[in-house]
């Protein structure tokens, strides 16, 4: 199964999801979406990862390199520590998701352009 009949079967929400993948692997030249495991990597560079949750919930989980308070909160769409230690998480469960899940997206890709021998910064301190 693909990426797009993945996220196809959110039905409504299929747009935003498709839109904010779009997004995310237009900020590093010959990005694409792999799938490993249950999730859709952002290959070559690990910045962001889709979980495509339509079984049950209909949502999908935007997992993003970053640690939650490197990330300048967006009351829209609460972000979360994920099980990795230097990643963070949101769900998107409604089409107004967007706005700040491109914002974390954003925020994830300019983290990993500085790199993981960054010291950890507040959001303010780092220059998208």
């Amino acid at each position: 199964m693909t990426f797009e009949e993945e996220v196809g079967k959110l039905n409504e929400l299929a747009p935003t999801v498709q839109a904010l993948a779009n997004y995310a692997t237009s900020l590093f030249p010959h990005s694409k979406l792999v799938h490993k495991g249950n999730r859709w990597v952002c290959d070559p560079r690990n910045f962001v990862a889709f979980e495509i949750r339509w079984k049950r919930r209909g949502v999908a989980v935007v997992t993003l390199r970053g640690m939650t308070s490197e990330f300048e909160k967006q009351t829209a769409l609460p972000i979360r520590k994920a099980r990795s230690a230097s990643y963070s998480e949101c769900v998107i469960e409604t089409a107004r998701h967007l706005g700040p899940a491109v914002a974390y997206v954003a925020r994830a890709a300019a983290l990993y352009r500085v790199g993981p021998r960054r010291s950890f910064t507040r959001p303010e301190e780092l220059e998208l």
